[in-house]
């Protein structure tokens, strides 16, 4: 916000698409950002977990959302394991030139680990993706478990009964859970495709290893589906609006939410291993020549 005021940008327009997944945090603190706030007379200083911080105001709960927000800075950003965390945008799987970047990605992809990787490189990759991202799961694990104790424990001390505070802190530590368990996911896929190295022969069965990974994957996603299905009860919207297929009048004949509903892209991802199909057409629920504008051409 500082550097918009600097180049002459003084208003801004936010759009965020995520706010049934704690996404309204962002707006918040860019409204927040955007204004000096003064409280008796005093001028109050802004810090990313500003609202957090107001709304449940216990000195055990301010370290744990520093403690969360420190491994989220460290591992997703500085270690840049956000790539392997986010689905892949659609261009991403089309051959060159048409594989244009919209967001980050991996430094590599699954088909050069599964079949054009040395040994020295899987190593590495064993050493360093994997390695931080299971870290990251397993720090963030505890973690939310404690942040949910102290919460718990904040709320019945304080006395106050506000059902739109626990249904506050379900969310926000829900979505550090699901986020958690997704890098246990993507550490498992690609210990996957290192295991099936071993063993790739022209029937495409899975090596015994492989197949172990690949489930220990499902298992994870399941798990991780029963947070999602838990988190949908408490959606702002309708589901069958904004979760779930639908006719629309744009390029996505579906809810924004919707591959979240049924965690589409981890479960694609799986396919695709198991298959060995790592091109864009494969189980995708993108309309391309709507997305680029083809299709209106055609009307």
């Amino acid at each position: 916000m500082a550097t918009m005021k600097r180049i002459g940008v003084d208003n801004l327009l936010t759009f965020s698409s995520g706010w049934e997944w704690g996404y309204w945090l962002t707006d918040w603190s860019i409204a927040r950002w955007s204004w000096n706030y003064m409280e008796d007379g005093t001028l109050k200083k802004s810090h990313p977990l500003s609202i957090l911080l107001d709304l449940f105001p216990d000195p055990d709960l301010q370290q744990s959302w520093e403690e969360a927000l420190q491994l989220q800075k460290y591992y997703l950003k500085q270690l840049g394991l956000i790539s392997f965390l986010s689905a892949l945008d659609p261009s991403s799987e089309f051959p060159w030139p048409f594989n244009k970047p919209f967001q980050p990605r991996p430094p590599f992809t699954y088909k050069w680990l599964l079949s054009k990787a040395s040994d020295a490189e899987t190593a590495r990759v064993l050493k360093g993706p994997v390695k931080s991202l299971n870290e990251y799961a397993r720090k963030m694990d505890l973690l939310t478990e404690k942040i949910g104790i102290q919460t718990s424990s904040f709320i019945k001390r304080t006395g106050d009964a506000s059902p739109e505070l626990t249904v506050i802190a379900g969310e926000l530590t829900r979505g550090l859970k699901v986020t958690a368990l997704r890098a246990r996911h993507k550490a498992l896929l690609l210990k996957t495709l290192i295991a099936m190295r071993e063993g790739d022969n022209p029937g495409k069965i899975l090596p015994y290893k492989a197949g172990y990974y690949l489930k220990k994957a499902e298992a994870v996603r399941l798990t991780a589906q029963e947070l999602v299905l838990k988190q949908e009860q408490i959606y702002r919207y309708p589901t069958s609006l904004i979760a779930r297929k639908r006719k629309s009048l744009t390029a996505y004949n579906f809810g924004y939410l919707y591959p979240a509903s049924n965690l589409f892209f981890w479960k694609r991802e799986e396919e695709q291993i198991k298959h060995r199909r790592f091109d864009a057409l494969y189980m995708s629920i993108w309309d391309y020549p709507r997305i680029i504008g083809i299709d209106s051409l055609c009307r």
